[in-house]
């Protein structure tokens, strides 16, 4: 380990570090959560989002009271069932839907799942189909209700990833947001050539989608745990101190990947098109994110910047700069200020995607290639 820097690799799912560290972040996937209490007579009860009329697929993990962990995944086989939140139909509609704006067209409450539909034969039941169900769960998992007072499952699209066009120039895949930078940090790291000059890490955190709070999110102590750790075990004195850690953190650079607005020809007009990203282009540069212009951002330095563009032009890799839209459209945030509040040199860097958070998300068959590239080149050769 070089004990004065490192970089990072960092998604808000997964992070790279090389300094003094390198760093790559990522952290996160579009899915549906499972309330703890989910099995009324009719229902399973979700959170999130408005995927009507689509397969889902169960995935997860049930924590029993004996220790024992069970891993749930129903509906990804081509075999297995799938699970559907139904819609109204539209002809009964004008008055529910119709009229109503987006984001009331399909309420929260309403995020019911179909799982079963054929009753116990048994007069001596009186929820006849939620029995079905249990039953099933009891019988392939060993699962009861009161269990999932204790589960950890989500709701995913049940359908696989697909080459998208005559020319299979686009992949179509739910959560590339941002499970294609956890990917790209993954592969570079795990494939360097040789022992960079510096530490390189990638760090995978979650929660970004909520706010990063938590053990797994980017406001927890992990980082800071991690590269304690490392100097504790490289130090021939046996000892850590807070400022010797500071010292290297300071001296630290870090990519925060994360994926940005491509633009969807369908609607160019939330774009500032000279400052916009296009699939096709090689992975962004976001100098800063935020709304409303740089509210709530990292804004990266100049020198930094530049020293990365030397880098990537060097090494051929493909890069594009941009903003994630118009200043009046809306905006979104990364864990960049995060990482940046430990002194660390941080930007972001992410492959942009057409229709984010959908659950089809469209992403460059070109641009994730580079996005490892250029994840690789940063850990391999990065040295300021």
């Amino acid at each position: 380990m070089d004990k004065n820097s490192m970089y990072f690799v960092a998604t808000d799912f997964a992070c790279a570090l090389s300094t003094e560290f390198h760093a790559d972040l990522m952290s996160r996937v579009s899915v549906f959560s499972i309330a703890p209490k989910p099995l009324p007579q009719s229902s399973v009860t979700l959170q999130r989002y408005q995927w009507v009329q689509t397969p889902l697929a169960l995935v997860g993990v049930v924590a029993l009271k004996s220790g024992e962990v069970k891993e749930i995944s129903v509906g990804l086989k081509p075999e297995d069932p799938v699970f559907v939140i139904p819609d109204l139909l539209p002809h009964l509609a004008t008055r529910l839907q119709s009229t109503a704006t987006m984001g009331d067209i399909i309420k929260g409450e309403q995020m019911n799942v179909l799982c079963g539909s054929i009753p116990v034969d048994d007069e001596g039941v009186k929820a006849k189909i939620k029995f079905t169900v249990l039953e099933t769960l009891n019988r392939e998992y060993g699962v009861t209700e009161a269990d999932f007072l204790s589960a950890e499952l989500e709701l995913v699209p049940a359908f696989p990833p697909r080459f998208v066009g005559f020319d299979c120039g686009l992949i179509a895949s739910y959560g590339q947001d941002d499970r294609i930078c956890a990917f790209s940090n993954i592969s570079a790291i795990t494939t360097l050539t040789s022992i960079p000059s510096r530490t390189a890490v990638a760090f995978l955190v979650d929660k970004e989608e909520v706010g990063n709070q938590g053990s797994t999110g980017m406001d927890s102590m992990t980082l800071y745990h991690l590269l304690s750790k490392l100097v504790y075990l490289t130090d021939n004195t046996g000892r850590t101190t807070e400022l010797r850690v500071r010292e290297i953190l300071s001296r630290s650079s870090a990519l925060s990947t994360d994926v940005t607005a491509g633009v969807d020809p369908n609607f160019r007009e939330v774009h500032e098109m000279k400052n916009a990203a296009k699939l096709g282009f090689g992975p962004c540069f976001m100098k800063y994110a935020g709304a409303r212009g740089k509210s709530g951002t990292n804004d990266a330095d100049a020198e930094y910047i530049a020293m990365l563009r030397a880098l990537f032009d060097t090494h051929n890799v493909s890069w594009q700069m941009a903003e994630l839209g118009r200043v009046d459209e809306g905006g979104g945030g990364t864990i960049a200020p995060r990482l940046a509040s430990y002194m660390i040199n941080t930007i972001d860097l992410g492959p942009p995607l057409i229709g984010m958070h959908a659950p089809y998300e469209l992403s460059s068959v070109a641009d994730l290639y580079l996005m490892v590239k250029g994840c690789s080149v940063f850990l391999q050769h990065f040295n300021p």
